[in-house]
């Protein structure tokens, strides 16, 4: 799980969009939208590879 931890962390840092040419190719361009969505993604991601100990 050390990896979505590792994952997480990473996506969040990135102001990038993962797969830009994808959304863009269906005509979804919201910016904003998809890298707000994206970090929130990335959290759980992170959240889910730091189990309690």
């Amino acid at each position: 799980m050390a990896f979505h931890a590792f994952f997480g962390v990473a996506v969040i840092a990135d102001q990038q969009i993962l797969a830009a040419d994808w959304w863009a190719s269906i005509g979804y361009t919201a910016t904003t939208t998809l890298l707000d969505d994206q970090a929130d993604g990335s959290s759980i991601a992170w959240g889910a590879g730091e189990p309690p100990t």
